[in-house]
């Protein structure tokens, strides 16, 4: 390639790069990813502020391969204060969206189909608290309600299709205005964090709970977990797996037990309801076909053949 075709191509290059990333702020390449800064002068004005960020398009993926610029893209949203307005970040086509050392006074939504990253941020908020991912991490971050208006309550929602990690962050408070769900599709790491409020909901596969960390409710906590080691739960009306498991005012430490001598009565119990519970539904319909058999035979047959019975023991 020639001098000029080479500045050509670079030309286009930067282009697409911006393009690619929809303007909004500066990019650098990397080596596996293309990262945009984005400006706060690119947030879209309306009653609520949009920050809208894309990965590489399927109608682009081509010309991305082009110039070699099919790669990931991240998203880095620093130091975006907004004080009048909500705002809502989305993030598509697997985009990664980091958030960090922002203020947003009116509340804000997140939705990334990707890993998002939410770092050392003011959130104050109201009514509803949404905030999605594929893969979600939380940082350095107390999130609560803001704006304790008479009448004003706060239901805060976290999601994850995979992860979730929460690291040294407070979410929710211990009053009767908040209300917590806390949502992982594959795992749950909580580490040095408090999950607070009035009602807290918490639902993963797999948590991974250090001794720092707790789940403190005002009124109930509602925990749903398959496997796990260590939990600790302050709330006077707890349902862990759908049992409740309340000893009132007190802080409750659970611990999952491994031992398999257990492990193996309890499989041998499980068998043998197994087994009475069959023999208790065949001895069922046993009784049910002998009524079957009684009231489609008359009357004076019945009779009769009790009769006879009497007379030729």
């Amino acid at each position: 390639m020639n001098t000029f075709k080479k500045k050509i191509y670079n030309i286009c290059r930067n282009y697409l790069k911006r393009k690619f990333t929809g303007n909004l702020g500066k990019v650098v390449e990397e080596e596996d990813k293309l990262v945009c800064y984005v400006k706060k002068k690119k947030l879209k004005k309306y009653k609520t502020k949009y920050i809208i960020c894309y990965g590489i398009t399927e109608k682009n993926q081509k010309l991305a391969s082009s110039f070699k610029l099919n790669k990931p893209i991240c998203y880095i949203i620093d130091g975006i204060k907004s004080e009048k307005t909500a705002v809502c970040i989305s993030g598509h086509k697997g985009c990664e969206v980091i958030v960090r050392n922002c203020k947003f006074n009116l509340g804000l939504d997140i939705t990334v189909s990707g890993k998002c990253t939410l770092e050392n941020t003011f959130i104050s908020s109201f009514h509803l608290l949404s905030i999605g991912a594929k893969e979600m991490i939380i940082k350095n971050m107390n999130i609560n309600q803001g704006m304790k208006l008479a009448g004003t309550s706060l239901h805060i929602k976290i999601g994850a299709d995979k992860n979730l990690t929460i690291i040294d962050s407070n979410i929710g408070e211990k009053i009767k205005s908040v209300n917590v769900d806390i949502i992982s599709e594959k795992k749950l790491d909580v580490i040095n964090s408090k999950i607070i409020g009035n009602n807290i909901n918490v639902r993963s596969p797999i948590i991974e709970f250090d001794d720092s960390s707790s789940f403190i409710a005002l009124r109930y906590a509602n925990i749903k977990i398959d496997d796990f080691k260590k939990l600790n739960v302050e709330s006077p009306f707890t349902i862990f797996n759908g049992k409740h498991i309340s000893k009132y005012d007190k802080k409750i430490q659970l611990e999952k037990v491994d031992n398999p001598l257990k492990n193996e009565r309890l499989k041998f119990l499980d068998v043998l309801k197994q087994i009475s519970n069959n023999c208790t539904q065949i001895n069922e319909q046993r009784t049910e076909d002998y009524k079957d058999t009684l009231n489609n035979q008359s009357v004076s047959k019945v009779l009769n053949k009790r009769i006879k019975k009497i007379i030729n023991p």
